[in-house]
């Protein structure tokens, strides 16, 4: 969870004092870690996730279903020829 833009304010106003990450946790009472974080970023704006576009389970066998419609294509006459009961789409 992000800290209010104060309290990054604090930290940094503190790092340009050339106060370390353990004397800023002390301070703010925050966590090390968190201080540390904070010392380091330098951009605070939010970040736009990015939509990760992945391949298809279908990829492999896309040619072999494809060959399959084909032959239905153009076994759909036939089987209503024979009486096939069923709608031939």
């Amino acid at each position: 969870m992000m800290k209010s833009m104060e309290q990054i304010h604090r930290v940094k106003e503190l790092q340009m004092q050339q106060q370390g990450p353990y004397q800023n946790a002390k301070e703010l009472k925050m966590d090390v870690k968190t201080v540390r974080k904070y010392m380091a970023k330098e951009d605070f704006s939010p970040q736009v996730p990015v939509a990760v576009t992945r391949p298809s389970k279908l990829d492999p066998y896309k040619a072999t279903i494809d060959a399959w419609l084909k032959e239905d294509e153009q076994n759909r006459y036939k089987l209503k020829k024979i009486g096939y009961p069923y709608p031939c789409v």
